[in-house]
């Protein structure tokens, strides 16, 4: 049972956010998104995003990140 994920990590020193608060700003944010952590790194779930939602997770990701750094 093979099921697609992203594992994106980062210097959480250098950019000031654990995966664990990244986690936390994505479900908080708008629009709400569930990711989860693993040790230094934030776990999305590919396999159930309908075509765009890519682009939406990527933008969120990247405001939480760069808000932080």
């Amino acid at each position: 049972n093979h099921v697609p994920h992203v594992r994106i990590s980062w210097d959480s020193t250098a950019a000031g956010i654990t995966a664990a608060g990244v986690v936390k700003a994505l479900r908080d944010g708008e629009p709400s998104i569930g990711t989860r952590s693993e040790e230094e790194s934030v776990v999305v779930g590919v396999w159930m995003m309908r075509p765009g939602e890519e682009k939406i997770v990527a933008r969120r990701l990247r405001q939480v990140l760069e808000k932080k750094a």
